[in-house]
């Protein structure tokens, strides 16, 4: 209920427990489990921190809208 009251029906963590709950969390547990290392989502984690930064040297006076990106 919480969800629909705010537009989030399909956020994780506020689906009420259903077979669709279940299937999220195998998918997400499949994703971010613990048999996944760090060095998974390296190649990700460096490719938004390079955007991020090269947003910050062209217009650094928009460091907050930089970080919502």
């Amino acid at each position: 209920m919480g969800g629909e009251l705010v537009g989030l029906n399909d956020a994780l963590v506020l689906l009420p427990y259903s077979p669709r709950l279940r299937s999220c969390r195998r998918h997400f547990y499949r994703y971010m489990g613990p048999n996944k290392p760090v060095q998974f989502h390296h190649p990700l984690i460096e490719q938004a921190t390079r955007r991020f930064l090269k947003a910050v040297i062209k217009n650094n006076e928009n460091i907050n809208g930089n970080l919502r990106k």
